[in-house]
């Protein structure tokens, strides 16, 4: 009898608690959250991640202050001087009433206005002067919430700013806002009056172009992670 017939065969080895893992499991389940049991660790779920996955992006930082900004400050202070210098300008050289020319579609006419822009709300100073900080307020957390560099955004509060603050000096230390700009039926009105206008039309067309934009980035997402 030869040495290989007198060899016994290997007896299987038997696990010694009866875990479910006896047998050997794929390479992709040993990195798994198994315990020392084989069963799952739902402790592991917590902070399990893919191969390969991508930590989420880091917030965004926050904005400077609207005054360290390169265009919407400099517009704003442009804004404020302009309406300032014109005003006065128009005091210095009509009397209160008086139209240049006398007659006609256009005119410089030296009014007083005690209420808001194009004479509405009248005798309320105090209130528009709490009203114009709670604007300038809310105009500043808007460019604060706002990311990246935006141009048209960044003009059209630039725009509202400079008006504001325009006003809200005539009412602070005249206790009244000069209108001198005479169009037809139109009320008077004032250059500050005119860049808040202007600002808060560029304001809407942003914001209305922005949600408009919106589908076609949304049908775009798809073809882009396919790239």
């Amino acid at each position: 009898m030869t040495s290989q017939e007198q060899q016994p065969p290997p007896e299987p080895s038997a696990s010694p608690q009866g875990s479910p893992l006896e047998k050997a499991q794929p390479e992709e389940l040993q990195d798994g959250p198994w315990n020392a049991d084989g069963y799952w660790d739902l402790s592991l779920l917590w902070d399990w991640e893919e191969p390969g996955e991508a930590a989420p992006p880091a917030a965004p930082a926050p904005r400077a202050p609207w005054y360290r900004d390169l265009l919407t400050a400099p517009l704003a202070l442009l804004v404020f001087f302009l309406d300032q210098f014109t005003k006065a300008a128009v005091r210095q050289a009509l009397a209160p009433g008086q139209s240049i020319p006398a007659e006609g579609f256009l005119r410089l006419t030296h009014a007083t206005n005690t209420g808001m822009a194009f004479g509405l709300l009248p005798d309320r100073t105090l209130l528009l002067v709490v009203a114009s900080i709670v604007g300038i307020a809310v105009l500043v957390i808007v460019y604060r919430q706002q990311r990246g560099s935006r141009l048209l955004l960044r003009l059209a509060l630039g725009l509202q700013l400079g008006g504001a603050l325009g006003n809200l000096a005539d009412r602070l230390f005249l206790g009244y806002v000069v209108d001198f700009i005479d169009v037809g039926p139109w009320p008077v009105f004032n250059l500050a009056d005119a860049s808040i206008v202007g600002g808060i039309l560029l304001l809407l067309w942003v914001l209305v172009g922005n949600e408009r934009g919106r589908p076609d980035e949304v049908e775009r997402t798809p073809a882009t992670h396919g790239l």
